[in-house]
């Protein structure tokens, strides 16, 4: 599956049961798989968790076949139709969201199903109601966990209007909040270095990178929150800029960080050599490395999005309150509530009514 998000909603109090299988996860619980490299939402992750297979969707008509006597064709009664089950198979990879999302999304998950309520499956323009009866996990590594589970359908699907817009404009507390999330994982993997077994001079070099790295996101935070913290009426767009070229600061980092740890081999940088050793070198070598790409791959990324929101025509930025109706905020900066698609338009918004984590673009009026 591609182009869409795949959504598993639970329906709450339709098992029939009593209290909850588990404190650990409410009622309610909400799954957002996509096919994309980045997640709907950094806090829940979903990225690159979407099915890899086609929704299989089918069924039989059920009838039952009489042959009387005489007769020289057969009465067929029909008893009305039976759903297949569905079957969907993906998996969950820290790599694209963040670290102990795969645990974490299998355990919510578990909790969920085995309460047995309903759960609504949608993706695109099909939409079914059903209860998940069977489900496994193929457990590769803690990172990285596969899924398999098969619905069983209740009643007809609910057929769905296909939004073809595009996805809304990630805020700048979002896009930071990632790189920033990225960071932390990167500096608690250099916390693995067998520093005894090793020289000096590679954790040194090591340890003086991912330090501007911990400075270089202090900055980055200590910006978004004089930017953004209280952003109203009067901001320019020019601050996006700043804060893309302190994510870029940070790819240079990231990138400096990979390069010094290329030429790395146990043989030359493990002064004491033991089988303990060396696992433990490669293990922290690996895991540095690995955080140092995503690191790299997400701040380019987060600073390209920052970057394109930084236009001459957009002269100021909006942070609504939650509830607040778009055609308010076209009211307020226009004179008439007829432009709010102009709005709408160069935020890549697909609805009107604020939530209030939005960080809104005004262009001049005529420019989306």
């Amino acid at each position: 599956m591609a182009n869409g998000v795949f959504v598993i909603q639970e329906l709450p109090g339709t098992s029939g049961r009593g209290a909850p299988f588990s404190g650990g996860v409410e009622e309610g619980a909400r799954f957002d798989w996509t096919a994309d490299t980045t997640p709907v939402d950094a806090a829940t992750g979903g990225a690159r968790a979407c099915p890899n297979a086609p929704w299989s969707i089918g069924g039989e008509l059920r009838t039952v076949k009489t042959w009387y006597p005489g007769a020289k064709r057969p009465s067929e009664q029909v008893l009305g139709p039976s759903l297949d089950d569905q079957t969907f198979e993906g998996k969950l990879d820290d790599r694209y969201n963040f670290s102990g999302f795969a645990v974490a999304t299998k355990r919510r998950f578990e909790e969920m199903v085995a309460r047995g309520n309903m759960v609504r499956v949608s993706y695109q323009t099909e939409a079914w109601e059903g209860i998940i009866t069977k489900w496994s996990f193929p457990y590769r590594r803690s990172w990285q966990i596969e899924y398999s589970f098969t619905l069983s359908p209740h009643g007809k699907p609910e057929h769905q209007r296909l939004d073809r817009s595009p996805k809304t404009v990630r805020t700048p507390t979002q896009v930071v909040g990632q790189v920033s999330t990225t960071v932390d994982d990167t500096l608690a993997a250099h916390k693995l270095a067998p520093t005894a077994a090793m020289s000096g001079a590679v954790v040194d070099e090591a340890g003086t990178q991912l330090a501007r790295l911990a400075v270089s996101k202090d900055v980055l935070g200590g910006l978004l929150d004089k930017v953004f913290g209280k952003a109203g009426l009067g901001r320019v767009t020019g601050d996006f800029g700043r804060l893309a070229a302190q994510v870029r600061d940070l790819r240079n980092i990231s990138f400096e960080l990979l390069q010094s740890l290329a030429e790395l081999r146990s043989d030359v940088e493990v002064v004491t050599r033991t089988a303990m050793s060396v696992l433990n070198f490669e293990a922290w070598s690996r895991s540095l490395r690995f955080q140092s790409r995503i690191l790299m791959g997400q701040s380019t990324k987060a600073a390209a999005e920052l970057a394109e929101r930084d236009e001459p025509s957009a002269e100021r930025i909006y942070q609504p309150k939650a509830g607040e109706s778009g055609y308010a905020i076209s009211q307020k900066f226009y004179g008439t509530p007829h432009a709010w698609n102009v709005i709408a338009d160069r935020n890549r918004l697909r609805y009107s009514t604020m939530l209030g984590s939005e960080t809104l673009i005004i262009p001049q009026r005529g420019e989306s």
